[in-house]
């Protein structure tokens, strides 16, 4: 394997501590992700930690709160549409005869003559805006639950723990009520796909649920996750963004950032994270191709902590800086 090559001197730009470098890998995130995942895999926070914050956030935070608020009200004027349901009886007709269900069900009850089978109709709560509220409510009593189990024994002393494990169990009956027992699964699989299926004078009263189920999609954005960043990781992402914009710049169109294995496919590349399970010093990050390993070094820190897998036969490189990156990245790809 090639000696480790240096580029430079190694000091870091003014002004990487920021957050501008996250905010723009995470807009450049292909939706829908698992926040928990990308958390660990881009920012090396662990998956565990940000899936107990978002169970607190769906379960405690203002848009459980406010969904919880209006749902007495909600309750008394809930959406509700025209729909049949089939009853099979001997005491008459109630309703248009399904004539083939009719003769079936005669021909199982040895010819009875009296056996009619109807269309009944009758009002129907499982239209597209009560399954959002019933998405919502699940969503709330899951993360209560999950909460709620993580602290164990704890759980009442903890003032969070305590407030999940009660709007859960709010939640829980509001679900078992008699209107939305009937409710099936929530509407589409994504935002746009609720908000579309929820209009008309009464949308109002469902906005709460349509803004927790947006919530769930993406609990976090990235200001609120970088005071668990450390300083090398912002720095590790200044130069990351420093990477894509030099291949952008060079033609090529690069396609959304996803996880894959615990890492960040980066277009070509693919970006470890130093986190923590690592031995020796954990500020190296890691970008590779088939030809190449980048060693993220801002703080000179140097190259020990990167595992030989992590290199292979490839050619290693650092760089500290983000104008070693782009000559990097530009004589590599040339």
């Amino acid at each position: 394997m090639p000696a480790p090559l240096r580029t430079g001197g190694g000091h870091p730009a003014p002004g990487l501590v920021h957050s501008r470098p996250t905010a723009e890998l995470w807009r450049r995130l292909a939706r829908p992700f698992d926040s928990a995942e990308v958390s660990e895999a881009l920012l090396g926070i662990p998956s565990r930690v940000i899936r107990e914050l978002a169970d607190a956030i769906i379960s405690t935070g203002a848009e459980a709160d406010a969904l919880l608020k209006t749902l007495p009200a909600l309750m008394r004027r809930l959406r509700m549409g025209s729909g049949n349901h089939v009853e099979r009886g001997a005491s008459g007709v109630r309703g248009p005869i399904l004539w083939s269900e009719t003769v079936a069900a005669r021909s199982s009850s040895l010819g009875h003559d009296g056996v009619f089978v109807c269309s009944i109709p009758g009002r129907d709560y499982d239209v597209a805006e009560n399954r959002a509220l019933v998405a919502a409510l699940r969503a709330v009593v899951a993360s209560g639950e999950r909460l709620t189990t993580s602290f164990g024994h704890d759980a009442g002393k903890d003032s969070v723990a305590a407030a999940a494990r009660s709007n859960a169990e709010l939640a829980s009956r509001y679900l078992g009520h008699r209107a939305l027992s009937q409710v099936g699964a929530g509407p589409g699989s994504r935002t746009r796909d609720r908000r579309s299926s929820i209009s008309g004078r009464r949308a109002a009263g469902y906005e709460p649920a349509v803004a927790l189920l947006e919530k769930l999609d993406e609990p976090f954005a990235p200001e609120e996750l970088l005071p668990y960043c450390s300083r090398s990781t912002r720095l590790h992402h200044q130069l990351l963004v420093a990477a894509i914009e030099k291949l952008e710049s060079g033609g090529r169109s690069l396609p959304a950032l996803r996880t894959e294995a615990d890492v960040m496919v980066v277009g070509p590349y693919v970006y470890v994270h130093p986190r923590g399970n690592r031995t020796g010093h954990p500020e190296v990050a890691v970008m590779h191709d088939d030809r190449l390993t980048i060693a993220f070094d801002p703080l000179g820190v140097g190259h020990e902590s990167v595992p030989p897998g992590l290199i292979g036969d490839r050619r290693l490189v650092g760089v500290s800086n983000t104008e070693e990156v782009a000559e990097l990245i530009g004589s590599s790809r040339g």
